[in-house]
């Protein structure tokens, strides 16, 4: 220790005794450095000390930004109501989620019964209210979200839901969810919504492919899965031929 008294090192009570960047003296500093910042004049050496610290260079005055941050935090706050804003996308968003159910579900309330005696309720989720349409928006156009070149990419909303019940829920009933493979379904979807549409379904095609001999009560045609397989083979042929 003795051999350090020599060396002339300050000790730290002596810097900060004859400094003035200290805790009480805080205010007064801050205020310099306001005043240096906008321009103002403040003693020399205060301006040479500041122009050497790198955060003054392109620092701006900081009171009035305080000033405005007091202001905006005494005014009262207010909720301003955005739902008007995006009521375009939501109403789009439930144009496409309501083909996407009628697709998946038509089905359930296809008119099958050509003597009409049973009746059929149209489920919840089909239904325009709960989707947060209504006949207000029928004359609203909306993309249709068709992979089909004969159907428009733009419709009203009464035409979309007309062309919905034409498809799905017309005299023939169709379900596609159990296709596993995608490419299958929805070429299966396709040529089913441009058959019903375009009404391309001759006498022979339309005519019912099971043995129509008299079945044992309980048993099951075959109609159905026949149709079906039909389908399942011209999908395959058309995969094939395209590649």
């Amino acid at each position: 220790m003795s051999q350090n008294k020599g060396l002339g090192t300050p000790a730290l009570a002596q810097l900060t005794a004859s400094t003035a960047l200290w805790g009480g003296n805080s205010t007064w500093v801050e205020d310099l450095y306001e005043r240096y910042l906008a321009g103002e004049a403040v003693p020399d050496d205060w301006q040479k000390y500041f122009s050497t610290l790198a955060v003054s260079r392109g620092d701006v005055p900081h009171g009035p930004i305080v000033r405005s941050l007091a202001e905006r935090a005494q005014q009262p706050r207010t909720v301003v109501a955005t739902h008007s804003s995006d009521t375009g996308g939501e109403k789009q968003a439930a144009v496409s989620r309501l083909i996407q159910i009628y697709t998946n579900r038509g089905h359930l309330i296809a008119k099958v019964d050509p003597l009409g005696l049973m009746q059929r309720a149209t489920p919840r989720v089909m239904q325009l209210d709960y989707m947060g349409l209504s006949e207000a928006d029928f004359d609203t156009e909306f993309y249709t979200g068709t992979r089909l070149e004969a159907l428009p990419r733009r419709a009203k909303l009464r035409e979309i839901v007309a062309m919905l019940d034409q498809v799905f829920a017309g005299p023939i009933g169709a379900e596609f969810a159990h296709v596993s493979d995608t490419d299958e379904r929805l070429w299966l979807q396709d040529q089913f919504m441009l058959g019903r549409l375009q009404q391309q379904f001759s006498k022979k095609r339309s005519s019912p492919s099971c043995d129509s001999s008299p079945r044992p009560r309980g048993s099951s045609a075959t109609c159905t899965r026949s149709t079906w397989a039909r389908s399942a083979s011209r999908w395959k042929a058309a995969m094939r031929s395209s590649r």
